[in-house]
């Protein structure tokens, strides 16, 4: 039997970049639908959130160009899927569309109102004239009923729209309405029919799966279902759900779908969003999560991924999973791998990211990118340089604990100037001990100090210990203030024999002689670059030496997020305050004998103990049950006081 076609258009790289303030790069593009093409989506919708010239209209900055957009995800997708646009006729210019058809463009949206659908028009007639597939996207339809929408429908696609859509911009329709509107545009239009959903009342997938039911041809979706408000159909979820339910996806490989979710969005959004592989997997397998350290153990020996065990689980999975029979599930899923790449011409490698940041403004621009993309606040640190010729060094930016790390390692007097760069992007600096904090900070500025020479200790202590040298370390002298900072975090470094060396200072990099210091087979370190001549760096690897370079930037964001951290618990939450006339202590403020103490006195949600006047905390007692009565009665009213 012939099963029933349905289509999974992809609007991540669109739709998703609501969700990072259209921070969207052409290398997440590029690699975003390089992915989907290999994964076999035939449709790909990308650019800014509103579609062509959104952001020159005042709508908000995207990351690249509209055309960059295209150009990526035409290089990414060859001919293997189409690549497509959004367009809104109330404030983007028909040449436009020109331009954009003339970089490849394969499709374009147009997106009105479905109440003033009369302005996509002209649109409509120019993009067929270009040759471009159309869309008529009917934007808020539910304002009209479903006889209404079916009429609306007709006219758009007489313009000359190749597919309708329907689309449900404030996730607010349920499956039956769905259903009702499909059906009465469906008895009366001639070309496909397209859903667009959104997830406000977590129906976009029924929705869907409604629709393509009714006889629609196509429904977006985005990877972990990032996009606007509360997101849209997950592709992956909607993919192998529908192929499931035994429609024809064609050559849609949803498993390697669930993985491009995990490996390409999950790290990058700043809020958690979509379901995990192994949660997906387990609803499409109808498997209980009671058995999942069967199959973890069992993916782990056969080095796979969990989700893809589940996968390959029987029938008979839904009452009961052996070990037998999840080992045989993992074999098979390691046997199984995913299909063969789609290869990209040779050009593409003008797609690929560069790491470093060559300029200040490559930085701050970098940081305007990733701070948006993260949900991450971005701060700036900086360190006076070590180098022999005193430039200005930039690292790449680094990523955790909650921040986006620019590190500038600057020479003196060139502080003010980075400050005055920076200011209206980031409101955190750390600065190193002797670097001076501007004369004037803007309001809501947090300016800290830390010390550059115990992050590069803790660094390189850490780096020892890693590497297992067992104490036997060379390092050349180096000042005396210097060496006894380094004797205090990891002991004498002057052995003869040592099974590491550690090149320190570019002022007197590391040379021949020091190199014969280290066993023959052992380990060199390089606090940077320019710690080492040419020569001694050719007499290492003679040596049969492996030569490491120092990263300091796991050391980096640990300050930063014990610094900042800091500061926002004594900021944010320590102090004291008076509840019904009982003192209430929070943050490391020590109480006076018998005061309560809480997490927090800004927003408490949890009672600790009671303090002993010392700093210390007793715990409570019955004797304490009408005191902790009230505490909870205010906890409770801290936590709806912003309604």
């Amino acid at each position: 039997m012939t099963k029933t076609k349905a289509n999974v258009l992809d609007c991540t790289i669109r739709d998703g970049s609501y969700l990072i303030k259209y921070q969207f790069t052409a290398e997440d593009t590029f690699f975003v639908a390089s992915s989907l093409c290999r994964a076999g989506i035939g449709r790909i919708e990308v650019g800014h959130g509103l579609g062509l010239d959104a952001q020159y209209k005042g709508k908000g900055a995207a990351a690249i160009s509209d055309a960059e957009y295209i150009e990526a995800g035409v290089a990414a997708a060859g001919d293997k899927a189409k690549i497509g646009v959004f367009f809104i006729p109330s404030f983007a210019s028909l040449d436009s569309i020109r331009a954009a058809a003339d970089v490849g463009l394969g499709f374009i949206r147009v997106g009105t109102n479905i109440n003033q659908y009369e302005l996509g028009k002209e649109a409509i007639e120019l993009a067929k004239s270009l040759g471009l597939e159309v869309w008529a996207n009917l934007m808020k339809s539910y304002v009209m009923t479903p006889v209404e929408f079916a009429g609306i429908a007709k006219s758009v696609a007489d313009y000359g729209a190749d597919i309708v859509a329907l689309v449900d911009s404030a996730g607010g329709m349920t499956p039956t309405q769905v259903r009702e509107y499909a059906r009465a545009a469906l008895d009366i239009v001639d070309v496909p029919l397209g859903f667009h959903g959104h997830n406000n009342l977590d129906l976009v997938i029924a929705n869907c799966l409604a629709f393509i039911e009714e006889g629609g041809l196509f429904v977006d979706g985005t990877l972990r279902g990032m996009g606007r408000s509360a997101g849209n159909a997950a592709t992956e979820l909607l993919c192998a759900l529908l192929d499931r339910e035994g429609y024809d996806i064609g050559d849609v490989d949803w498993e390697e779908l669930i993985a491009l979710g995990q490996r390409l969005i999950e790290p990058n959004v700043p809020r958690d969003i979509g379901l995990l592989p192994d949660e997906i997997a387990s609803g499409l397998q109808y498997f209980h999560s009671s058995f999942q350290p069967l199959v973890d153990k069992s993916s782990a020996a056969a080095g796979v991924e969990p989700y893809r065990t589940i996968l390959r689980l029987g029938v008979e999975s839904r009452k009961l999973v052996t070990e037998e029979m999840a080992a045989q599930a993992a074999r098979e899923a390691a046997l199984s791998g995913p299909e063969g790449q789609v290869r990209t011409k040779k050009a593409d490698y003008k797609w690929l990211h560069r790491e470093a940041c060559e300029s200040l403004e490559d930085l701050l621009a970098e940081l305007k990118v990733v701070s948006p993309k993260t949900g991450y606040e971005p701060v700036m640190t900086l360190a006076r340089t070590r180098s022999a010729d005193h430039h200005l060094r930039i690292a790449p930016v680094r990523v955790g604990s909650g921040y986006c790390v620019g590190h500038v390692e600057v020479p003196a007097g060139r502080e003010t100037e980075i400050y005055e760069m920076f200011k209206g992007e980031v409101r955190l600096w750390m600065a190193d001990r002797d670097i001076e904090k501007p004369a004037t900070l803007e309001e809501g500025t947090l300016w800290l100090k830390y010390d550059d020479d115990m992050l590069l200790l803790t660094g390189l202590r850490d780096a020892v210990e890693i590497l297992g040298c067992g104490g036997s370390i060379y390092m050349p002298e180096c000042n005396e203030s210097f060496a006894n900072l380094v004797r205090t975090i990891i002991g004498d470094c002057d052995d003869s024999d040592a099974e590491i060396g550690v090149a320190i200072s570019p002022v007197s990099p590391f040379n021949e002689e020091d190199v014969g210091r280290i066993k023959l087979g052992g380990k060199l370190l390089l606090s940077q670059p320019n710690a080492i001549s040419q020569s001694a760096v050719e007499h290492a690897r003679k040596r049969g030496l492996q030569i490491w370079r120092l990263d300091l930037g796991e050391a980096l964001l640990a300050e930063v997020a014990r610094l900042f951290q800091s500061a926002k618990r004594l900021q944010g939450h320590a102090g004291r305050v008076e509840v019904s006339g009982l003192g209430v202590v929070a943050g490391g403020v020590v109480g006076e004998g018998g005061d309560y103490i809480v997490n927090s006195v800004m927003t408490p949600t949890t009672i600790i103990g009671k303090a002993d006047g010392r700093g210390g905390v007793l715990p409570l007692s019955a004797a304490d049950d009408e005191a902790k009565s009230l505490i909870i009665d205010w906890i409770l009213n801290s936590m709806g006081s912003s309604r």
